[in-house]
């Protein structure tokens, strides 16, 4: 498996490892993986009536990626006054599988998550 890195923070964060990100693997090219934030518990109560089985909901720092993708579409109207604005807060699927985070290890800090979504779903990146 090769993960491609797409998109990252790496440049603006203190601790490269430890920034937001999206990429693509090479044994799965209708998917797109992110590595989010974890939202905190107030934050993720505000979706919940949006999660379905397997989501999770994260965040990434407001003009990380392109406000046109449909990776915002759940979250896009959601207000709540626990929500921070310069965040945009984005739902995936958890990856389980412990062979995909293997290879996503070094990418992925204690407060951050990896999720998919379909690549259509990220198609605007720049």
């Amino acid at each position: 498996m090769k993960v491609t890195t797409l998109i990252t923070t790496a440049d603006d964060c203190p601790n490269k490892w430890d920034c937001p990100s999206v990429h693509d693997l090479d044994v799965d090219p209708e998917r797109r993986y992110v590595v989010s934030k974890q939202a905190t518990a107030a934050e993720h109560a505000v979706f919940r009536d949006l999660l379905e089985a397997g989501d999770i909901v994260g965040w990434l720092p407001a003009g990380f990626l392109d406000e046109r993708n449909a990776l915002f579409d759940r979250t896009r109207h959601v207000a709540g006054e626990v929500l921070d604005p310069a965040r945009r807060y984005v739902i995936t699927s958890a990856v389980r599988d412990p062979l995909v985070l293997a290879h996503f290890g070094d990418l992925v800090s204690r407060n951050e998550q990896l999720g998919t979504v379909p690549a259509r779903d990220l198609a605007v990146i720049a």
